[in-house]
C-alpha cells in the first residue's frame, strides 16, 4: 500500500518522534493501522482531569485524542479504498 505524502505528514505531526511508524509509513505496510488504532484513545481520563491547571490543558488534551482518532479514520478510509481497489 503507497501512503499519500499528505497522510505521512500527518502522522509524522501528531507522533512526530516514532521512528517505527515513520518507516512502517515509508514501507507502505498494513502494521501502520494497528499502531494508529493502538495509540489513539476515546477519552480523557479521571487522572488527566485532576493534573489539568487550566480548562486550556484540558481542551489541549482533547484535540490531540480527536487528531489521533481522525488520523486512524483516515488509515481506515485508506484501507478500505485499497482493498476495494485492488480485489476488483
Amino acid at each position: 500500500m503507497i501512503y499519500p505524502e499528505e497522510f505521512k505528514q500527518k502522522c509524522r505531526e501528531i507522533y512526530p518522534n516514532w521512528n517505527c511508524l515513520h518507516e512502517q509509513l515509508n514501507s507502505g505496510t498494513m502494521i501502520v493501522g494497528r499502531y494508529l488504532d493502538d495509540a489513539q484513545q476515546s477519552d480523557i481520563s479521571a487522572t488527566m482531569v485532576l493534573k489539568a491547571t487550566s480548562l486550556e490543558q484540558l481542551r489541549a488534551e482533547a484535540s490531540r485524542i480527536i487528531k489521533r482518532q481522525e488520523l486512524y479514520g483516515e488509515w481506515w478510509d485508506l484501507y478500505n479504498n485499497h482493498v476495494c481497489t485492488s480485489s476488483v
